[in-house]
């Protein structure tokens, strides 16, 4: 006998429902009765960056989905960016990467350094550090 299951996405989680391994949709936060029978939810924080096996599946297969539930943060090939989330020190991106991070989940700041030659750049700055960098914000 197959039921309906209460599911629960929080504040600051999203979560992508699939149903028999292949998607079926994107849940925001609130409180949904959903069908059971071949049914997996996948939770994710919204104060990250969306990476992993979910995220390489939608990126491959439904890049509409992409475009309509996340926003991007790009480098070009010759640059790389400091990466802070609610201003706490996240990561370094790599040249020619796109991320993906859930609206309106953190504030995403990036400072964009050029590279020129085989020169490499300091660490990365502390927040609000690097005047005249280019910011960016979910």
């Amino acid at each position: 006998m197959f039921m309906f299951q209460r599911y629960r996405v929080a504040q600051t989680q999203r979560a992508v429902v699939s149903r028999f391994g292949k998607f079926e949709r994107v849940l925001e936060p609130g409180q949904y009765w959903l069908f059971t029978l071949g049914l997996r939810v996948h939770y994710f924080s919204a104060r990250r960056v969306f990476e992993g096996r979910v995220a390489d599946y939608l990126i491959d297969r439904y890049p509409d989905v992409m475009r309509e539930h996340f926003d991007t943060f790009t480098t070009d090939e010759d640059e790389f960016a400091y990466v802070y989330v609610d201003g706490t020190f996240e990561r370094v991106q790599p040249p020619g990467q796109v991320s993906y991070y859930w609206p309106g989940g953190c504030l995403v700041v990036g400072y964009w350094v050029k590279i020129s030659g085989e020169e490499w750049p300091a660490p990365a700055p502390a927040w609000g550090e690097q005047p005249g960098a280019k910011e960016w914000v979910v």
